[in-house]
């Protein structure tokens, strides 16, 4: 649909997307919309904690908060709860692969019993009044029956779907089948949203072109590259496309501290954080195996920002590749 608004999104990741990263992600801009990791809704339902803890918002994005589960009153009471917090959109994870998911009978198991996620997804869309969206993996085990229970999802009233072209069995291997994307844009009347194996802006143009799809979710691909989505809006307006120094990386990983601070995360768990966050920027670096080396040898906190101090402040710009593998050093 060409008024869809909803252009850009960042994925939801557990243990990943809490405010502090959504907030970092949308303050480097081109980003409509973050989404919450998912929360787990049991049949005690969904804890008031929970809710605050998920109904944060940044500026000028919307929040998608993603939830998980299985018993249908509980999924209500848990959708009503979060709307009427403040969430702009309530998403339904149906795609999750993790072991742990399959044994609860949610995520990606719910592919596998068609008439219990009609019939759950039937009874959200009754009571939810903002826009209500699903997130889907192609099938279980393979592929075959995803036009089918794609347009099952749609027959609910949902207003927009996003698809990860991968099976729930293939976890993250393999290459991400961008043509059913295009199946499913060819073939729905409802907004789909494309997602997997985006590691560049160069990707995510070319997946809107190969599809179609009304727009992209980014998940890995961010993490990596926090710049992808304005990178994405640039190269779409045909304007400079930003390349960020040493510097920019530092201050991004200062923004990140500080954010952790404020959302009172003990010393462990801010090193933890910036140390991971700073693995995936130097992923698969190449010549920068060296740097990322040294940057990820500290133990505690005040070593890492030390060593990000001294090793990050006179990159330049001009040093740094974005490519497909995420930022790289130019020897």
């Amino acid at each position: 649909m060409s008024n869809f608004k909803i252009k850009t999104i960042l994925a939801p990741m557990e243990g990943v997307t809490d405010f502090a990263i959504r907030n970092l992600m949308a303050s480097r801009g081109g980003l409509d919309m973050v989404c919450t990791e998912f929360c787990r809704i049991h049949s005690d339902g969904l804890s008031k904690r929970l809710v605050r803890k998920a109904i944060v918002k940044s500026k000028n994005t919307q929040l998608s908060v993603q939830i998980m589960g299985r018993e249908i009153k509980s999924m209500v009471n848990a959708a009503l709860a979060l709307e009427q917090a403040g969430a702009d959109v309530i998403d339904i994870n149906i795609g999750c692969p993790s072991r742990k998911a399959l044994n609860g009978g949610v995520g990606s198991a719910l592919l596998l019993d068609l008439k219990h996620l009609e019939k759950m997804l039937s009874a959200l869309r009754k009571v939810i009044t903002v826009p209500f969206s699903a997130k889907m993996r192609s099938g279980f085990d393979n592929s075959n029956d995803v036009l089918k229970i794609a347009k099952l999802i749609e027959s609910t009233g949902i207003d927009f779907l996003t698809i990860h072209p991968r099976s729930s069995v293939q976890m993250y291997n393999g290459k991400a089948d961008w043509q059913i994307i295009k199946l499913l844009k060819q073939n729905l009347t409802i907004p789909v949203i494309g997602n997997g194996d985006i590691l560049s802006a160069e990707d995510a143009v070319n997946m809107l072109n190969i599809t179609g799809c009304d727009g992209v979710m980014i998940g890995r691909g961010a993490l990596r590259n926090p710049w992808i989505f304005v990178q994405l809006q640039q190269l779409k307006n045909d304007r400079p496309i930003f390349v960020p120094s040493g510097q920019d990386i530092l201050n991004m990983i200062l923004e990140l501290h500080k954010s952790l601070i404020n959302l009172n995360f003990p010393k462990r768990k801010q090193f933890s954080r910036l140390k991971a966050n700073l693995a995936m920027i130097f992923k698969n670096i190449g010549d920068g195996n060296t740097l990322r080396r040294i940057i990820l040898m500290p133990n505690n906190l005040e070593e890492l920002l030390d060593v990000c101090h001294h090793h990050l402040n006179n990159l330049s710009a001009s040093q740094i590749n974005m490519n497909e593998k995420s930022i790289g050093l130019i020897s």
